[in-house]
């Protein structure tokens, strides 16, 4: 089954229960209520559509907002619009890049019925905020967004390093590529 914009429908029941739970449910307390569920089924929807027809992904994002995706390799890109946002989304992507562990969703912004959806995968997070919008297929836009890329390198690559500063009872997280040596 398609949508009017032609995106491959893998998932139909979980748009219509997404869809169902928005519309039916909206309001502050049901957003409070039922965001976990929403939240997951938008991001399982907007993931499948990833993973099949990435071309049709930016119909998730909001017209207008703030997207940021910042690559493995330390890049980073801006997105204000949805044109934008797809010249993001149509970059070659492994099967990797997509892989879902953990989707996490809460309400915020008050009684406007928007959630903060965490998704973390196999090689990036992203972390959205979603509006109610009942013209959309799932009755939700993301209206901001911050993806990072993880590169695919062995996990010592990825820990972060501690310093010890010469008053040798403090220490602090950085960002350096390398931890020096503890005495």
């Amino acid at each position: 089954m398609e949508n009017s914009s032609g995106v491959p429908n893998p998932s139909s029941e979980s748009i219509e229960d997404s869809k169902a739970v928005a519309t039916v449910e909206h309001g502050a307390w049901q957003s409070t209520i039922y965001a976990p569920h929403i939240g997951y089924k938008f991001a399982e929807l907007y993931y499948s559509v990833m993973r099949v027809a990435p071309r049709y992904a930016n119909e998730f994002y909001n017209e207008r907002g703030h997207y940021r995706t910042v690559y493995a390799d330390g890049s980073a890109s801006v997105a204000r619009t949805r044109l934008h946002v797809k010249g993001s989304l149509t970059r070659p992507m492994s099967a990797s890049e997509l892989i879902v562990k953990s989707i996490i969703s809460m309400p915020c912004g008050g009684t406007s019925g928007g959630l903060m959806v965490t998704v973390i995968g196999e090689r990036f997070t992203q972390v959205f905020v979603v509006k109610y919008r009942p013209d959309r297929m799932s009755g939700y836009a993301i209206v901001a967004s911050l993806t990072r890329y993880i590169s695919a390198g062995p996990a010592a690559d990825h820990q972060t390093p501690v310093v010890t500063f010469a008053a040798d009872d403090c220490r602090a997280i950085t960002g350096a590529a390398r931890a020096p040596a503890l005495v």
